[in-house]
């Protein structure tokens, strides 16, 4: 990259101009259609993704409360250690 601007070159005028489609038409018409199934399995989906999430957090809280209690047992182990050990001396 540089500090100097540089601007792209025009583009040249299309040599065979072609009309929009016109969307209006009557031959275009898409009738929309609500399918009940699909629906149905679009939400079982997102029920599934909800649980999905609710264990991982679940999960997450559990180790994450058993990581702490192992780091307070070992923490108060190696200070109980270092006071007998001052102790001694």
């Amino acid at each position: 990259m540089n500090p100097f601007v540089k601007r792209a070159e025009p583009l040249e005028p299309a040599a065979d101009p072609v009309e929009p489609m016109d969307l209006a038409l009557e031959q275009a018409v898409i009738e929309p259609t609500f399918d009940p199934g699909q629906w149905e399995e679009s939400r079982s989906e997102a029920r599934g993704s909800l649980e999905q999430l609710l264990l991982n957090v679940a999960v997450l809280i559990l180790v994450g409360a058993l990581s702490l209690r192992a780091q307070r047992w070992i923490w108060r182990r190696i200070a109980r250690r270092s006071r007998a050990a001052a102790g001694r001396r």
